[in-house]
């Protein structure tokens, strides 16, 4: 939850995932979408924790899925590939809609849908960048729009590398770093308060 606390806990080695590498959440369902870097699959779970489908990322060119996002104004699953330095978008039965190149390895995703931006926390930069989908004449453009240092949310994430991002409803922003650290900002990415998770 926003406040550090533990929800819910789901056992993935019994349905067959391995090598979890992302989650993102379709909001109206709650329904889970699990990237498996091992079987280079999505799977879709229940907010319950059953499965109840999967699909191959290889086809599409996506052999190392990552970092997940949903982009709800659209209905997609986007799949980051730090190998590739690509995110590829899926519909939730696994057809691939579109994929675009990037600048910075993924670490992690998140889809911001009041701002219409794709975030992206890169590995081993001080910031996060903010991704806009452009349409040019017909083809949609993924460009970068905003980055955000980590110094300017505050001062102590200086030289701290962040691994994880999450959206905080409409009023801001967690910043996962290492150790179990969890940094609160505004939406504005002023940073509001720290704590360690007791994961």
């Amino acid at each position: 939850s926003a406040t550090g606390m533990r929800l819910a806990t789901i056992q993935l080695d019994p349905l067959g995932l391995h090598d979890p590498t992302g989650v993102t959440v379709e909001p109206v369902s709650g329904n889970l979408f699990v990237a498996d870097q091992g079987e280079k699959r999505i799977y879709r779970l229940s907010p319950q924790g059953n499965l109840f489908g999967s699909f191959s990322t290889t086809a599409a060119g996506c052999l190392y899925p990552g970092a997940l996002a949903w982009k709800n104004n659209e209905g997609l699953i986007i799949v980051g590939d730090a190998h590739a330095l690509r995110v590829y978008l899926f519909n939730p039965a696994g057809n691939l809609i579109r994929s675009h190149s990037l600048q910075q390895t993924p670490l992690d995703l998140e889809w911001d849908s009041s701002e219409e931006l794709l975030w992206l926390v890169p590995e081993g930069r001080d910031r996060v960048y903010g991704y806009e989908f452009e349409d040019d004449h017909g083809e949609t453009e993924l460009k970068e729009e905003e980055t955000e240092h980590y110094q300017d949310m505050a001062p102590l994430l200086k030289d701290l590398p962040m691994q994880a991002l999450a959206r905080k409803g409409n009023s801001g922003y967690l910043l996962f770093g290492p150790h179990g650290l969890m940094i609160e900002t505004d939406h504005n990415w002023q940073a509001q308060q720290a704590r360690e998770l007791g994961l």
